[in-house]
């Protein structure tokens, strides 16, 4: 997990630098910024081999509209599942897997009186993963960087002009790579479900 710190607080603070330098140019409302918060559902391999568990999500992302109907958003974010590893007859050892995504999606709008949005997207991402595996003071690792894709559609409503509140739903697919626990080789994909709230704010 402390690995992937480091490419956290580097797509937090890319994000942060990239919101500050178009603010002072751009119309107001062309910009926004978000924050979600939710849910990680894993289907694939990660379910497959670990069982894993319903973990949590988190994203920050920042958007910027080039029209009422199109929106082009790049962020970062953190999420995990935790489940168990087969080692031997009896034994089976507890996994965490953790990601850390940079993505990009574009966004197609439904704009609904001002009052709120409804949209679609696809997008493209990097996979930081770590995958830890403990057993009896035995500890393994592997860290890996898989191609993925992503599939979204959510819906906003406006508190102010500014200020959006919604939920998003969308499903991962990344590249499938072969890891080494325990001298045992496993395959590993993140695809999976994500159902996170969303709050944000134009600028």
């Amino acid at each position: 997990m402390k690995h992937l710190a480091f490419f956290l607080l580097v797509g937090v603070l890319s994000l942060l630098l990239a919101a500050a330098a178009p603010a002072q140019q751009a119309q107001p409302g062309k910009n926004y910024v978000s924050l979600k918060l939710g849910a990680y559902e894993p289907t694939g391999d990660v379910d497959d081999h670990f069982g894993g568990d319903t973990g949590v999500n988190i994203e920050a992302a920042l958007g910027h509209y080039y029209s009422p109907y199109l929106a082009v958003e790049a962020g970062v974010g953190y999420f995990q599942s935790e489940g168990d590893f087969f080692i031997s007859p009896g034994n089976r050892a507890d996994v965490n897997v953790f990601a850390v995504p940079f993505k990009a999606t574009v966004k197609g709008i439904l704009p609904l009186e001002g009052l709120a949005e409804l949209y679609g997207g696809v997008g493209i991402g990097l996979y930081v993963q770590e995958v830890e595996v403990r057993d009896a003071g035995q500890f393994d690792e592997s860290i890996n960087v898989a191609l993925g894709g992503h599939v979204v559609a959510g819906v906003t409503a406006d508190i102010t002009s500014r200020v959006f509140f919604g939920v998003e739903g969308a499903y991962i697919f990344t590249d499938e790579d072969e890891i080494s626990l325990f001298f045992a080789p496993v395959d590993t994909d993140l695809d999976g479900f994500k159902v996170s709230g969303v709050i944000g704010y134009r600028f």
